[in-house]
């Protein structure tokens, strides 16, 4: 027979399950307002309600408690030894909205970092791999900071000769014309140059960067597989 506590704690539980799936700010309200008896609960209804209540919170936007539930959460999965939740590698649903929660909050040297650790669990995680060089371009480097600044210098070169020639050369000096536009096109040119060069040659180190780690994951667990079977 159920003791009274144990009645209440599966009334939150039936109460919690009448939620709509995409009722998020629901979902979030009443499991804060209810968090103590939901505690009670047997370990398959709190880890039900637990993974909900960190889906939701970041369906919402609220990626900071999103990333203090997620350590409880991931905790849980290894606690109660937990690999599939509704069709999904939980672990791995949670270390990449993780990850996310911090590239929404601008954090990626915390969303890179999870973003490896990720790929090196998975490396056939296709949108990790996605998203690690999307957040590493992101970040801006060096080199890219002063080709932009670079081709910035240079359009506003550009612009300033644009602005000699047609106040002066078309008026005073009309035979410099053919010289003023050339150079004016290079200078352009030379300015489109830097900034589509800064940005393809950062791209391509990234992707030959991730795709390595990647790679060297995937041989590591081939050989010791191998190891394994032999």
């Amino acid at each position: 027979m159920l003791t009274p506590s144990e009645k209440y704690a599966s009334q939150v539980y039936l109460n919690f399950k009448e939620i709509g799936e995409r009722e998020f700010q629901t979902i979030v309200r009443f499991f804060e307002a209810h968090e103590e008896d939901i505690h009670k609960l047997t370990y398959k209804e709190y880890f039900e309600l637990l993974m909900v209540y960190t889906d939701s919170l970041f369906e919402v936007g609220a990626y900071s408690n999103y990333i203090d539930t997620c350590d409880l959460a991931i905790e849980s999965t290894i606690y109660f030894n937990v690999k599939m939740f509704r069709g999904e590698n939980i672990y791995q649903k949670l270390l990449f909205r993780k990850a996310a929660s911090h590239y929404h909050l601008m954090q990626y040297d915390e969303a890179e970092h999870v973003l490896r650790e990720l790929v090196k669990i998975n490396p056939d995680h296709k949108l990790a791999i996605r998203f690690l060089k999307k957040c590493k371009v992101s970040r801006f480097p060096k080199i890219v900071q002063r080709t932009r600044a670079i081709s910035v210098a240079l359009f506003f070169l550009s612009a300033i000769i644009i602005g000699v020639e047609l106040i002066y050369v078309e008026a005073l000096f009309p035979e410099l014309l053919g010289p003023i536009r050339f150079s004016r096109n290079i200078v352009f040119g030379l300015g489109m140059f830097t900034l589509l060069g800064g940005e393809i040659w950062i791209r391509h180190k990234v992707e030959t960067k991730v795709d390595e780690l990647a790679n060297a994951v995937k041989s590591t667990k081939t050989k010791s597989r191998s190891n394994e079977s032999i």
